[in-house]
């Protein structure tokens, strides 16, 4: 599905997360890095078939696995190219 790249990453941690899931209000991730509930991210999501977007979000969940950690990030903001097409229709009720 793609990647994310941590904007700003100063430490020897991860500085891509593999992208499990994407859509418009979030993500998740896959990476070793240690990230805490609460905690902002900023990077640049480089998805298939998508320009390079740089997003900002919040950790909402994570789940341990035996070699990483799995996370449920969730958007700053809507993500327009993120909308997935049969579920533009949605999006554009809740503008209006």
């Amino acid at each position: 599905m793609g990647v994310m790249e941590f904007v700003g990453v100063a430490d020897n941690g991860a500085s891509t997360a593999g992208l499990m899931n994407l859509s418009a209000k979030g993500a998740c991730l896959i990476t070793p890095r240690v990230f805490k509930i609460g905690q902002e991210i900023v990077g640049r999501v480089c998805a298939v078939n998508k320009m390079p977007e740089e997003v900002t979000g919040s950790v909402i969940w994570v789940k341990p696995k035996t070699r990483f950690y799995q996370y449920g990030i969730e958007f700053k903001a809507i993500i327009p190219q993120f909308i997935k097409p049969t579920r533009i229709n949605p999006y554009l009720r809740t503008q209006m």
